[in-house]
């Protein structure tokens, strides 16, 4: 688990920027000062759980996303790979359309 504010921050940057939102608009949504998102962004600050769960739900991700560490994401990817290497073509196939529809909803 991630407790380096810093690279919260950096990952706090990039949902936003992901989502098109201003640090005002994150602020103003999570009830907190623009100022002190501004802090937490920057890694200058480290915010109380009710706050990260305030921001977390305004740029619509989990707490795990801020702070899973790149291990965890990696042994994901693994099982992943296990998953998909016992998928028959046709199931294969499937996937990859549900995995398109996906990411073309998310966009």
């Amino acid at each position: 688990m991630l407790t380096d504010w810093q690279k919260i921050g950096e990952r706090l940057f990039l949902y936003r920027k992901r989502i098109g939102l201003s640090q005002a608009d994150v602020a103003e949504a999570a009830k907190i000062s623009e100022r002190a998102y501004a802090k937490i962004e920057r890694g200058e600050s480290n915010a109380r759980t009710n706050t990260i769960l305030q921001i977390c739900g305004v740029l619509q991700i989990t707490p795990d996303s801020l702070f899973q560490d790149e291990q965890a994401s990696e042994d994901i990817g693994a099982d992943i790979e296990a998953m998909l290497a016992t998928c028959s073509p046709k199931e294969l196939k499937t996937i990859s359309r549900l995995i398109e529809a996906f990411l073309d909803s998310t966009r």
